[in-house]
């Protein structure tokens, strides 16, 4: 009896689960056949993209340079007799202002034996003036087929002319010689180099500095395959930045294009033009010749395209959710690449939704949750 009763309550057991996992079952079907539970959507995140103008902003590096160079030669020999003391290594001097003087006493003499002849000739001159009037006077009366140039002394005083000329051309000479003796800066200038020191005997044509120039200076930025073609069609004169590491900035210009492509490197150069690259005539913080800047302008703009982030372009193509949320593959052709984005073309109308962070193993038509709202237009 015992046995009956337990085989009975078995039976009743095994029944009642079935019936729980019967009604389970229903529930999940009804379930299934209406609307997805909201659990199994996968979340992504979008960004809302526009068709619309790009302007192209081109950046390349480059080294800032002296825009001239100078070995500084002795035009004169002599002793050096003084320098200034901004005449070393390091030392900016302004144009004009004195690098070394000469010693001048040879030169001194030189200007006034210079003078000396220049009085000698003149007074030859006045002397022949007054003989050719004595014999003009003397022949008044005679026919002139009859009077001959050597008599009224016209050689004679073509010559003394030309003695005074001569004369003054040699002082003038021995003045410039002079005023040489105290050599000064062509320009505003950087002094790198200086192979004289007081009291040494220079001869002509010794170099004795390596001064750069520091009015201008330039930086030949390389510019590479991908940016060329977005270059401007005149950049001479186009405005633009340049930025050192140490964050000192400037307004500058395009000066020109090299015209040539490295053999190399197969890149363009164009060269950026700096004005005043120490601040000497402005209180503008320096930029020194050998810092590695960045070079920005503006380049050509791209009429009509897309701008998606780097981690939306899946294998040549970006997925976009439609009014349904459902996931759409779009196939799009890169026109540029930037710093966190692509620049790229194709058929998403004016606007589109790209997913940015897509699910595991994507196919079209599959719903998604957008995470809400969307990021903002790029």
């Amino acid at each position: 009896m015992k046995k009956l009763i337990s085989s009975t309550r078995l039976v009743g057991l095994i029944c009642s689960v079935a019936l729980i996992m019967v009604l389970v079952i229903n529930a999940t079907a009804v379930e299934q056949t209406g609307h997805i539970r909201s659990d199994f959507i996968p979340v992504v995140d979008i960004q809302k993209v526009e068709l619309r103008q790009h302007q192209i902003m081109i950046r390349g590096y480059g080294e800032i340079a002296p825009y001239e160079s100078t070995q500084l030669s002795s035009e004169l020999s002599g002793k050096v007799i003084q320098w200034n003391p901004e005449f070393t290594p390091g030392g900016v001097i302004k144009k004009g202002e004195l690098l070394f003087k000469i010693e001048s006493d040879t030169y001194h003499a030189r200007v006034l034996r210079s003078k000396e002849n220049y009085a000698m000739a003149r007074t030859r001159l006045i002397e022949e003036r007054a003989k050719a009037n004595v014999a003009a006077k003397d022949v008044a009366d005679v026919a002139q087929e009859k009077i001959s140039a050597l008599y009224l002394r016209e050689p004679q005083l073509l010559q003394a002319q030309r003695a005074v000329d001569a004369a003054l051309a040699e002082l003038e000479l021995a003045e410039r010689m002079l005023d040489e003796c105290n050599v000064v800066a062509p320009f505003d200038s950087l002094v790198v180099r200086r192979d004289i020191g007081k009291g040494q005997f220079v001869n002509v044509g010794q170099t004795v500095a390596l001064l750069h120039n520091i009015e201008f200076a330039e930086i030949h930025v390389p510019i590479a395959g991908f940016d060329a073609a977005f270059l401007p069609d005149q950049i001479n004169d186009l405005p633009a930045k340049v930025e050192s590491a140490t964050g000192v900035s400037r307004q500058v210009n395009i000066s020109r294009d090299l015209g040539i492509v490295d053999s190399i490197t197969r890149m363009r150069k164009v060269v950026v033009k700096v004005d005043d690259p120490y601040g000497i005539a402005t209180d503008r913080q320096p930029m020194r010749f050998g810092e590695f800047v960045e070079v920005s302008f503006l380049g050509k703009q791209i009429t009509s395209a897309y701008k998606v982030p780097r981690q939306s372009l899946v294998d040549q193509g970006v997925w976009l959710i439609n009014e349904d949320n459902q996931l759409k593959n779009e196939s799009v052709s890169v026109l540029r690449s930037e710093p966190g984005f692509y620049l790229v073309k194709g058929d998403l109308g004016n606007t589109a939704l790209i997913v940015t962070s897509l699910p595991d193993f994507p196919i079209e038509g599959t719903i998604v949750n957008p995470r809400s709202p969307a990021s903002p237009v790029l």
